[in-house]
């Protein structure tokens, strides 16, 4: 199951069970699991969601059937506050709300993927989710400080 955010209202997609509930290929997929350490990786595309990286180093470095992701919510922005402070208002213009348009939103100084551009170096990265479909494994990171 995964939700859709970038459109208006949000949709969540399922998947399709497979017959027989099982993987058909047997490949070799990277032991990787939860709370396992990723060195170093390269970011690849940028989007609001989500970044996609390419894990470079460690021994995940070279797996050919690992893809990697950073969704926004597992990114660390350092210029966010902890703590939220209170409801924002809706504005008004003359007695009616103001219409919110439906393009892609920009990423601010208060985004976690600020500045972030393909061929950006990360380091210290930690993986918080693996789902293993067709023989290749899609890992989730973050780049968060765990509280360890």
């Amino acid at each position: 199951m995964a939700l859709d955010v970038t459109t208006r209202p949000i949709k969540i997609l399922l998947r399709k069970a497979k017959s027989g509930g099982k993987d058909r290929k047997k490949t070799s997929l990277p032991d990787i699991k939860p709370g396992d350490k990723i060195p170093d990786a390269e970011v690849v595309d940028v989007n609001f969601t989500r970044a996609t990286v390419q894990v470079t180093g460690g021994k995940f470095g070279n797996a050919k059937n690992l893809r990697a992701r950073i969704h926004v919510t597992m990114g660390e922005s350092k210029s966010l506050p902890t703590q939220v402070v209170g409801k924002k208002k809706k504005k008004y213009v003359q007695d009616s709300p103001i219409e919110e348009e439906h393009s892609e939103p920009s990423i601010t100084k208060d985004h976690p993927f600020y500045k972030w551009k393909a061929g950006k170096k990360l380091s210290d990265l930690t993986c918080v989710a693996v789902d293993a479909r067709n023989g290749v494994a899609y890992v989730e990171l973050t780049n968060q400080e765990s509280d360890k």
